[in-house]
């Protein structure tokens, strides 16, 4: 009954905008539900072993077939399957009581591979490190002890998970917040306590993939450099030879970066700036949806040129 409600809905999400820009980790980790009036759909929560067999294993394969991209996301969705599956999977037979610490040491999720904090993140003071979903009690202890928000709120998730982060969001309504321009109204899924049960529209998938794609470029092409410096010529024309394609999109790469940077830097003016909250939220939408349209853009121009 799962796996057959499973197709169904995966077939009725293919043109969902929040199923489309949803991580693999969301999409095949919950259900997204659409309540009529209600903007963003409800995540429900997949049962353990059962929800990964009968409800991601179906839909990931599904997936796989319809979508040029689905393959990409099921090699994803699988390899974290099987880590929750195999006892000790996602944290490479560390002790449970032990991961999260030595997740914020290397500042890296065991869960999902990726780093916490983004590249320009890293470049900041770590008591200012935080973000609009950072709870007050993790600033608050960031700013007196020289140490990441972002990094203790994912410490606190890690040991007591949704619900001990919740309960952290909750002690913060209570504290004074920083001074700062006034934020832009808050949609669901950015609200503090119940937040988590929703699902944006614009998570950013597409955008996150794109990036990943972009960097492999960039890799080629300063493997091929610095194989010409250091005088491996041959070695750089067997490279050139098996993949000089994606030395020739080292270009596209560097466009698609800057570009998304000075839409990020756009976001920031618009929250920094005297608008009004409702006025930020729509032009921040805004932005949102043509860094996803941009980056769908990029992604099939580069289908064609290097097929998946």
């Amino acid at each position: 009954m799962i796996a057959g409600g499973t197709l169904a809905y995966a077939v009725a999400m293919q043109d969902d905008e929040a199923y489309k820009n949803a991580r693999p980790e969301e999409k095949y980790g919950n259900w997204f539900i659409r309540i009529p009036g209600v903007d963003e759909p409800v995540r429900l929560p997949i049962p353990f072993e059962i929800g990964y067999i009968f409800k991601a294993l179906p839909e990931a394969l599904y997936n796989s077939m319809v979508n040029d991209h689905g393959k990409e996301e099921a090699v994803q969705a699988f390899t974290s399957i099987l880590k929750q599956l195999i006892p000790g999977g996602t944290s490479y037979g560390i002790p449970q009581a032990m991961r999260p610490a030595i997740e914020a040491g290397l500042g890296k999720s065991f869960y999902t591979g990726r780093d916490i904090l983004s590249a320009s993140e890293k470049e900041l003071l770590p008591e200012y490190q935080f973000r609009e979903k950072t709870s007050e009690v993790a600033k608050t202890i960031g700013s007196v002890a020289g140490v990441s928000p972002i990094i203790l709120d994912s410490l606190v998730q890690g040991y007591t998970g949704a619900m001990g982060l919740a309960f952290v969001q909750a002690v913060s309504l209570g504290l004074p917040k920083r001074e700062g321009p006034q934020a832009a109204v808050k949609r669901l899924s950015d609200l503090p306590v119940v937040g988590s049960a929703f699902q944006p529209n614009d998570a950013g998938a597409i955008s996150t993939r794109v990036y990943d794609r972009m960097n492999e470029f960039k890799k080629v092409e300063k493997s091929v450099d610095d194989l010409i410096n250091r005088g491996y010529k041959a070695d750089a024309l067997e490279l050139l030879s098996t993949r000089g394609n994606e030395y020739a999109m080292a270009e596209v790469a560097d466009y698609y970066t800057s570009t998304m940077r000075e839409l990020t830097q756009y976001e920031n003016a618009i929250k920094a700036s005297s608008a009004t909250s409702e006025e930020k939220r729509r032009q921040l939408d805004e932005i949102r949806k043509l860094k996803t349209r941009f980056a769908s853009t990029v992604e099939q121009a580069t289908d064609k040129t290097i097929p998946q």
